[in-house]
């Protein structure tokens, strides 16, 4: 399916369906297609949207905070919270503008973007609920500030993760502990979640992966 682009305050989004739960997901703008084939591996008789937020820099806007990277030559600009900022001044309004039927809205993202949306989702309480995919929660001080910010409130998360990815060297290493802890404090504090694991490494299934997460918060898995 050809999604509908839209560029608000020279910023592109792409937007896939009309009415229903409205998946806010983070794309890299070197992987255009990446919402297309998720989009189409849904497998549900329930209307959903996904409204892709575009990234020209994936490791500067969807990091939460500024932090150094883990192969020579990248970091981190923490430019999460301005692509917050935007979402919710620019996207947000948009789709509700324009797309009556469209809503709830859920933080969505794979990878540093599924770290962006669960961050979002934690700080945001516009976000009904959270589909975090692989999420780079082995990122520095993650634990910390998700130990600081979780709340009750009446909200679903799904989180999953390739069994062989905590397997990574060094902080990567990391992201199972800090996946599992993540699953731990939600449900403890009442929050309707799921926490999946699938065969394989960070980029295997992608967009079956993500495809699980949206099905399984229309409560179709």
């Amino acid at each position: 399916m050809t999604g509908r682009k839209v560029v608000l305050n020279n910023k592109e989004y792409v937007i896939y369906g009309e009415a229903g739960p409205c998946f806010i997901y983070g794309v890299d703008a070197r992987d255009p297609d990446e919402i297309s084939e998720i989009y189409d591996h849904v497998r549900t008789d329930k209307p959903f949207m996904i409204a892709g937020v575009v990234a020209d820099n994936w490791d500067d806007e969807f990091s939460p905070w500024e932090a150094p990277g883990v192969r020579a030559g990248q970091s981190f600009g923490g430019q999460g919270d301005a692509t917050l900022r935007r979402v919710v001044g620019d996207l947000l309004g948009y789709l509700e503008d324009n797309y009556p039927q469209a809503g709830p809205f859920i933080a969505t993202g794979y990878s540093l973007a599924g770290l962006w949306a669960l961050w979002a989702f934690l700080g945001d309480p516009r976000f009904a609920g959270c589909v975090c995919g692989s999420g780079s929660l082995w990122f520095p001080s993650w634990d910390q500030y998700v130990t600081s910010h979780v709340e009750k409130r009446d909200a679903k998360v799904y989180l999953s993760l390739g069994d062989k990815e905590e397997k990574a060297r060094g902080i990567m290493g990391s992201v199972g502990d800090n996946t599992r802890l993540t699953y731990q404090l939600l449900t403890e504090k009442g929050i309707d979640c799921k926490l999946e694991m699938n065969p394989g490494g960070h980029f295997a299934n992608v967009p079956e992966r993500m495809a699980k997460g949206i099905e399984w918060y229309l409560g179709d898995e």
